[in-house]
């Protein structure tokens, strides 16, 4: 199974922080933007701060804008 699915993989706390440090474009949803009104102080605070650090590589798609 893992040759069929090697993205299903756990990738380890070494390989996720390789991948935070160097990896590709985050792209993310606009749930991600509209929950942040729905979690508590402290978990928000940590979002914004994970997004400001991933912020050269942070893509927020603009679906329906003209």
């Amino acid at each position: 199974m893992k040759d069929i699915f090697p993205g299903l993989l756990s990738i380890g706390r070494v390989g996720l922080s390789d991948a935070l440090a160097e990896g590709p474009l985050f792209a993310l949803d606009a749930n991600v933007l509209l929950n942040l009104y729905r979690y508590p102080v402290a978990a928000r605070e940590d979002l914004l701060a994970v997004l400001k650090t991933l912020s050269s590589r942070l893509l927020i798609p603009l679906s329906g804008c003209t």
